[in-house]
């Protein structure tokens, strides 16, 4: 998708929200960054954030505490699982039909 910004076939990206575009703050603003400088409208649904209507103060907050919120879960998830396994409870369920 990034080479059809590049390019000038994209016009505008519609997100679910800003967290889709990755969780590297970073990155995300590197992106961003381009966005604007190619004329690309971009808009993130349930965080009501639209490029083209206003420039967002919280958004970088938010981009933020998306990458955290993935780092923090990971290690809940990594430690939930070791724990399981150490007090030989089930890690994961058959489906019946």
């Amino acid at each position: 998708m990034i080479e059809l910004v590049e390019s000038g076939e994209v016009g505008t990206i519609i997100l679910k929200d800003s967290s889709r575009m990755g969780r590297d703050y970073l990155r995300t603003g590197l992106f961003r960054e381009m966005f604007r400088e190619k004329n690309v409208r971009l808009i993130a649904v349930n965080d009501g954030t639209d490029t083209f209507a206003k420039d967002d103060d919280f958004t970088p907050f938010r981009e933020i505490m998306s990458e955290w919120y993935g780092c923090v879960k990971l290690i809940l998830t990594e430690k939930t699982m070791y724990f399981q396994a150490k007090t030989s409870e089930p890690q994961c369920f058959t489906v019946r039909f």
